[in-house]
């Protein structure tokens, strides 16, 4: 049996096993109830009953967030899998070294790549499961699409050379320093009661694969950057995303200079109501 079943198979037992411990914890909590029952009699019937589910739903969400905070129901993954999913949003600078073989003196030009790598609260992929506060307060970015943060572009020169240079560098949009300076640590740092509370009010959340707050939702431009060129004209590059409007990037420096086009020149699928200031 190959250790991957066995892994699988140990996991799915251990889960069974506390799934039939939290039943059996939460029929215990009905028991309490009903044992109290009699000091509740002075409730109307619907507000007992209400009480009762109010009281279950909490234990059920304690339990599952407990659940998600132990260790021991994440499936476990290879060094392999960890590679895949690590990225970090450090900028970094260097040179690539040759393992095997040579590079063709003739090879010349730039390979350019876009990938997500976190929120502005994050140091990169994977998400932490718990904040720095402590393993019990649950961290509420865990979980989130891999393809839901802010991209990070990577760029390999070829020269000719066997030693190509790497350089990576984070886009950043406007919509990038809102979500920077409202983010959980601006927060924590802002003495201003006020102020704290108008940095809460606009902060961005994850929901799903997009990342939207009361300013709007995020451009994050993480999909691709694509090398473009009209006739004589000095080529640059395009940083797109799915559901965002595409910026003219500088393919040396790497950063964002103007988007393209107006922003009535895009139809936005924003709901009503909402409006996005970023595009």
């Amino acid at each position: 049996m190959s250790e991957e079943k066995t892994t699988s198979q140990s996991f799915l037992s251990e889960v069974t096993t506390w799934v039939w411990l939290i039943a059996l914890g939460l029929l215990a909590i009905v028991v309490v109830i009903f044992i109290l029952t009699p000091a509740l009699d002075f409730l109307p019937n619907w507000l007992y009953w209400s009480l009762l589910a109010v009281i279950v739903l909490v234990a059920v969400l304690k339990i599952n967030r407990w659940i998600q905070l132990n260790e021991d129901f994440q499936p476990s993954q290879t060094n392999d899998d960890l590679a895949l999913m690590k990225t970090t949003r450090s900028e970094v600078e260097g040179k690539l070294t040759v393992i095997e073989g040579s590079i063709p003196s003739e090879m010349n030009g730039v390979f350019y790549v876009v990938y997500p790598v976190g929120s502005v609260n994050s140091e990169g992929l994977p998400m932490p499961l718990s904040s720095e506060a402590g393993l019990l307060d649950y961290n509420e970015e865990y979980n989130t699409p891999l393809m839901n943060g802010d991209g990070m572009t990577l760029s390999v020169t070829f020269d000719g050379s066997n030693e190509p240079i790497l350089e990576t560098s984070l886009v950043k949009p406007p919509c990038y320093f809102a979500d920077f300076n409202t983010r959980q640590q601006a927060q924590d740092q802002e003495e201003d009661e006020t102020e704290k509370g108008s940095l809460w009010l606009n902060k961005f959340y994850n929901l799903g694969i997009s990342r939207m707050g009361t300013l709007g939702a995020r451009n994050l431009l993480n999909t691709a950057v694509t090398p473009v060129k009209f006739g004589d004209d000095p080529s640059f590059l395009l940083a797109t995303y799915d559901v965002g409007r595409p910026f003219i990037m500088d393919p040396k420096s790497k950063r964002l200079t103007s988007p393209l086009g107006e922003m009535t020149d895009w139809k936005s699928n924003m709901p009503s109501g909402l409006d996005n200031i970023f595009g």
